[in-house]
C-alpha cells in the first residue's frame, strides 16, 4: 500500500522513476506552488548555512569561502521572494519545514565532507 493516498505502487516497468526526493513529489501534489517555492528556498538556505558553519568549525578555508558566497546569494533571493509571498498557512509551513529539513540534511551530509 502506498504511503500517500492516491499514489499507486510502482510496477516493474516504472521502478526506475522512484527517487529519494519523494517529499518533493508529495509537496507538489498537496501543497501550493508558493509553499513549494518557499520550502525550496529555505531548504537551500539552511542547507548551505549549516554547511558553512561546519566548514568554519573545521577551519576549511575553501569550503567557507564557497558557502559564504552561496549564503549571500540565497539570502538575497529569499528576502525578495518572502516579501512578495502571501501569508497563507501552507506558505508558512513550507517556509518553516524547508529550513528544518535543510539543516537536518546538511548535518547528515556534512559528516562525509567536513569530518576530522
Amino acid at each position: 500500500m502506498s504511503p500517500v493516498e492516491g499514489v499507486t505502487a510502482a510496477t516493474s516497468r516504472d521502478r526506475h522513476n522512484q527517487t529519494p526526493l519523494y517529499i518533493v513529489y508529495y509537496m507538489s501534489k498537496y501543497f501550493t506552488r508558493e509553499a513549494c517555492e518557499l520550502f525550496g528556498i529555505q531548504f537551500g538556505s539552511y542547507f548551505i548555512l549549516t554547511l558553512n558553519y561546519r566548514a568554519i568549525a573545521t577551519i576549511n578555508y575553501p569550503g567557507t569561502f564557497i558557502t559564504d558566497i552561496v549564503v549571500a546569494m540565497l539570502a538575497f533571493a529569499s528576502i525578495k521572494r518572502v516579501a512578495a509571498a502571501n501569508t497563507t498557512t501552507e506558505a508558512r509551513m513550507g517556509y518553516v519545514l524547508g529550513g528544518a529539513t535543510g539543516a537536518m540534511f546538511a548535518l547528515w551530509l556534512s559528516t562525509f565532507f567536513f569530518s576530522r
